[in-house]
């Protein structure tokens, strides 16, 4: 339950903040991308081809549950795992503790 929280609270900060501190991030992030595939040689079909990938994916992002989901499924997993590592790591010290 915790993690499920956590990671909504995650979802609902991280779309205030980048809403008011980087309106344009999605832009950014295209403009770095297509720079670092440049200066890798990359051949203009190449270039063109994940300039097309990253607009359709500009595209899915104006759907806000669309948006939601990925956010959400970038933290929920590693939330997941620490929940995990906790409750066996409390097991093995209530275990290891004498009554």
């Amino acid at each position: 339950m915790i993690t499920l929280v956590a990671s909504t609270l995650y979802v609902i900060i991280w779309k205030v903040f980048y809403t008011i501190a980087m309106p344009d991030w999605f832009d950014t992030y295209t403009k770095h991308a297509m720079d670092e595939l440049r200066a890798s040689g990359a051949t203009p079909t190449k270039m063109a081809d994940q300039l097309a990938h990253m607009k359709e994916y500009k595209e899915l992002l104006k759907n806000p549950l669309y948006e939601f989901g990925m956010t959400f499924l970038k933290i929920f997993p590693v939330g997941i795992v620490v929940t995990l590592i906790s409750s066996v790591i409390n097991a093995v010290r209530r275990h290891s503790t004498p009554s």
